[in-house]
């Protein structure tokens, strides 16, 4: 089950989540590209009602393979995309016991330095390059 629209807060820029791994509900706040993407659904559904489902999980991971489909590469699931989230978060600056809290994590970031942290040989080259 995915979540309602009630739960989408434009207004406050967040998101509701009602049921999580560990069974308690959370808010996260709305990027703007997640925002702008909530938009475009609901103006494209129409009229949606708040108790309306805005998108199923296995809706979300058919998109994701039909995307790793065009694109040629190998399908992972919305897991591979939170712990990606995780760790550009980490990548971009932002403390860690943010990220964990976003991420509803209750520990304070020692899960998310143990699943996240491990860091993109890129994304370490611009850091060498960037002290130098």
């Amino acid at each position: 089950m995915g979540g309602q629209w009630a739960d989408v807060d434009f207004g406050r820029g967040n998101i509701r989540l009602r049921m999580t791994e560990n069974g308690e509900g959370r808010t996260v706040p709305m990027f703007p590209e997640m925002r702008e993407l909530l938009a475009r659904m609901k103006q494209a559904r129409g009229d949606v009602a708040p108790d309306d489902t805005v998108l199923l999980v296995r809706e979300a991971q058919g998109f994701i393979n039909s995307a790793c489909k065009r694109l040629g590469i190998p399908r992972f699931t919305h897991r591979v995309l939170r712990a990606m989230f995780g760790t550009t978060c980490l990548e971009a600056g932002i403390d860690v016991r943010t990220v964990a809290e976003w991420m509803g994590h209750k520990d304070h970031g020692s899960l998310l330095l143990k699943t996240c942290s491990h860091i993109r040989a890129d994304h370490e080259s611009e850091m060498v390059d960037s002290e130098s």
